[in-house]
């Protein structure tokens, strides 16, 4: 693997105006200049610190705050990456690990985003979401736009495609940092809403079919309860045995309180709150453009990636019950 060697240069911050950023303490804290380059499409924080984020651009660009998102510097992704980066991971267990999933494959760096690798090969092109297993950080799962879902047990050296029951369009994956399961939505064709819903219990080696359900969607499993999973705008309490409707999409679940979850408002123009699991919603956001990626972080404060820039914004209304 050719070893690209990168400077990080800090780059200017374009703010909003006063009136739109006090609005709630909602701020725009990154727009580069230009279409691509400030349509955000991945937001990652840190899982040891918090004041550390990677954020992904269209244009292929990944910047990093050491700051909580206060200052910016880019790291520089080797030149050709592609259409935009659409997944970035950081290796809880050395955080210095960090990887991005762009349009022509996956970069590893092993130095916080100052070198980058090129792991994999064509197969990971378009790859679309890569997670790093809880129960064993040496295992990887990336998830490809062409359907295909890949592993690897090396951090990333070699890489098998996952098939099970002849699945084809794999849609989301997720992780149940309770009993070290992943959950994962697959779409079987073109043709149909229809997601199929697998488990795992040993790192992805074997899987369990747990039926079909109408709803496509992100696949989020309750960090506190891993019986409370969310398909899109669908929610079960019993580990995927029954399903119920909701009115929004949960993107994300809080970490200090598993009932409090966030999501869009079907727009994608602003971001929506629930306090009870999914029951009643509330917009807690002016309108911040089209929304494209939502991340929160233990000290409840939400990113979120727009076709105009990144926003930040602290939840100070919440129940401080930190999910054990």
């Amino acid at each position: 693997m050719k070893r690209l060697l990168l400077s990080m240069v800090v780059i200017s911050l374009a703010l909003v105006s006063p009136s739109i950023a006090e609005d709630g303490a909602w701020e725009r804290i990154l727009n580069p200049e230009g279409y691509r380059a400030n349509l955000i499409t991945a937001v990652t924080v840190d899982p040891t610190n918090s004041e550390r984020i990677f954020t992904g651009t269209l244009e292929c660009k990944l910047y990093k705050s050491e700051d909580g998102g206060n200052t910016w510097m880019d790291t520089n992704l080797p030149y050709g990456c592609g259409n935009g980066v659409w997944s970035i991971a950081v290796d809880y267990s050395n955080t210095e690990i960090v990887y991005v999933n762009a349009r022509n494959g996956i970069f590893k760096s092993t130095d916080g985003g100052a070198s980058w690798n090129v792991v994999g090969d064509s197969f990971l092109y378009y790859s679309t979401q890569i997670v790093v297993d809880p129960g064993n950080p040496n295992v990887l799962f990336v998830m490809s736009s062409y359907g295909s879902l890949w592993k690897s047990v090396d951090k990333g050296v070699a890489w098998i495609m996952v098939n099970i029951h002849g699945a084809s369009e794999w849609n989301s994956l997720s992780v149940d940092y309770v009993n070290k399961a992943v959950y994962y939505g697959a779409r079987k064709d073109y043709t149909t809403v229809n997601v199929d819903i697998y488990k795992s219990v040993d790192n992805g080696n074997t899987w369990t079919y747990l039926g079909i359900w109408p709803s496509i969607g992100k696949l989020l499993v309750d960090p506190a309860d891993a019986n409370i999973i969310y398909l899109g705008r669908y929610k079960s309490v019993d580990g995927g045995n029954a399903w119920s409707a909701l009115k929004y999409v949960p993107w994300e679940i809080s970490p200090k309180n598993h009932e409090i979850l966030y999501g869009e408002n079907g727009y994608r123009n602003a971001i929506v709150k629930s306090r009870d699991g999914g029951l009643c919603w509330e917009e807690i956001s002016p309108g911040i453009y089209y929304i494209y990626t939502l991340t929160v972080t233990d000290t409840s404060t939400l990113f979120v990636g727009t076709s105009a820039g990144l926003w930040r914004y602290t939840d100070t209304d919440i129940n401080e019950t930190q999910i054990t």
